[in-house]
């Protein structure tokens, strides 16, 4: 009651000011009125602070398991949940290799062998299948193109053909459609647009046409509605849209945009 008292006291006090400040020449009275707003706004805020209940707490964001849990440096991440259970694949600047790892409940543990792929990754994302955890990467093993692994609960192993692109592909995002993995990138092999592709059973075939941009597409976006797939971008290549959002989706027969391009 005794901060709730204070607040309106301190709320008279400045509402007295700012009527004696109105009284001033336009040209100070903008000034005072100015500094005395300021002013109140910092003391009801911390008078307001003052007045919450006890054991209620604003919200706040809390560590999962331990700050820092990477031995090393990590140059890009992606995070994903099965159930309840975060993952987070990531690339470590050490090896600069891909590793999973997992939150226990009390700890943050590998999921296989760290540091699985086989030499340096970038544009790392993770997606889940069902329960199986699939990673998707730029390899410069395989000359910069796209590789995706899985783990099959004992090991890391390839999906498909190691470097799958076309040419050399940048900004790879992962998602599923049921236990079926899409992969998006940016293809230098076709003309820097984004391509989608999906896995079969036995091998990565394009959704759709080769490109599902018009022009060159990058920082790409892949997620579905139901069973439609649909693809965000940067789009750098149409005039008057350079640099701006573009997303198409694919009706089942082309890749149309959503709304106007860029």
């Amino acid at each position: 009651m005794r901060n709730k008292q204070s607040i309106c006291a301190i709320s008279a006090f400045y509402l007295t000011l700012t009527m004696r400040a109105a009284e001033a020449p336009f040209s100070a009275r903008a000034g005072r009125v100015r500094t005395i707003v300021v002013r109140a706004v910092f003391a009801l805020l911390f008078l307001s602070a003052l007045t919450t209940p006890a054991g209620v707490k604003a919200q706040q964001w809390n560590v999962v398991g331990t700050a820092d849990f990477v031995p090393g440096y990590v140059s890009m991440s992606s995070l994903a949940f099965s159930g309840s259970t975060p993952y987070v694949a990531y690339v470590d600047k050490n090896s600069e290799r891909a590793s999973l790892m997992k939150f226990d409940g009390a700890n943050w543990v590998n999921v296989g062998k760290a540091g699985f792929s086989a030499g340096q990754v970038i544009f790392i994302s993770l997606a889940f299948g069902g329960s199986t955890p699939y990673v998707a990467y730029t390899d410069h093993v395989n000359g910069g193109k796209a590789t995706v692994m899985k783990f099959d609960g004992i090991n890391w192993v390839t999906v498909g053909t190691a470097g799958f692109s076309a040419g050399e592909a940048d900004f790879v995002t992962l998602v599923s459609n049921g236990p079926t993995p899409y992969v998006a990138y940016t293809d230098y092999g076709n003309d820097a647009k984004v391509m989608v592709k999906k896995f079969d059973g036995a091998s990565w075939v394009t959704v759709g046409t080769a490109g599902a941009s018009s022009t060159i597409a990058y920082f790409n976006s892949l997620a579905f509605s139901g069973s439609t797939p649909y693809v965000a971008y940067t789009d750098e290549g149409n005039y008057g849209t350079g640099g701006k959002a573009t997303v198409r989706m694919f009706d089942g027969m082309n890749w149309i945009n959503v709304g106007k391009e860029g």
